[in-house]
């Protein structure tokens, strides 16, 4: 094993220990010591990941009947597994999940679909995040955020589909 990797892993178990404050300082500040900083940064970005998902699942446990609280959780681990960590499969599971449980909190409901229409997106599954941007603005027209957001989806949309993007330059 190099030096470089057994330095890692116990620099990744000396994050392990580290508190949400001290990891969000060590990530302004770069590294402990300045060495291998794109891998040490990622290590400390993911770490950060881990302890915010976990507490937004802890949510879940201490109060279970907290909708408000807990829909927002929910709405909290879509947008990891979508924005930061890219996982699309997992967003969508997450976000119809979310909307099984908490139907009576449509601010959430509507924003989770329209995650939910980005990650078929970037699955490049056009029709089905077509669909899912429309079932937003049918289903939740009072929620601007939610709204605008899948407006940006069916723009896009619509440039991907447009006949100049599908022609042939041969």
């Amino acid at each position: 094993m190099s030096k470089h990797l057994i330095n890692l892993e116990k620099y990744e178990e000396y994050l392990k220990g580290c508190s949400a404050e001290e990891l969000r300082q060590i990530a302004g500040a770069g590294s402990i010591d300045g060495q291998q900083f794109p891998k040490r940064y990622k290590m400390v970005v993911n770490r950060l990941r881990e302890i915010e998902t976990n507490a937004f699942l802890a949510v879940h446990i201490w109060f279970p009947d907290d909708k408000e609280s807990g829909s927002k959780a929910s709405l909290g681990l879509v947008t990891i597994y979508h924005t930061a960590l890219g996982d699309h499969w997992r967003a969508i599971a997450a976000a119809q999940k979310l909307r099984q449980a908490y139907s009576d909190q449509t601010e959430q409901c509507a924003q989770s679909l329209s995650l939910e229409g980005w990650s078929y997106y970037m699955l490049k599954m056009f029709e089905k995040s077509r669909r899912t941007f429309e079932e937003v603005i049918e289903q939740y027209p009072s929620h601007w955020k939610a709204v605008k957001s899948a407006q940006r989806g069916l723009s896009g949309l619509d440039v991907i589909s447009s006949p100049q993007n599908n022609q042939s330059d041969f």
